[in-house]
């Protein structure tokens, strides 16, 4: 399987260790779970972008809208 070696400071790599630790997890473990959800992240992003320029201000304003009071009510519900 491929692999990629990144180089950290000191600072990173204690930093990064006591993460991983914190998460019972390996270092390796972390830090690839960490880049997969970046890289999904931006996944999101294109697609959100793609999404917005295909539909009208109106249809974007109204997701918006949608997306708030969701995440409104999930704060309520959390107890936030």
């Amino acid at each position: 399987m491929p692999g990629l070696t990144i180089t950290f400071t000191d600072e990173e790599l204690a930093t990064l260790r006591v993460t991983a630790r914190r998460e019972q997890v390996s270092m390796k473990a972390y830090a690839h779970a960490t880049v997969i959800e970046r890289i999904e992240q931006e996944a999101l992003r294109a697609g959100y972008r793609q999404l917005r320029d295909e539909l009208g201000q109106a249809d974007s304003s109204a997701i918006r809208a949608a997306a708030n009071t969701s995440a409104a009510r999930i704060a309520s519900e959390a107890g936030e």
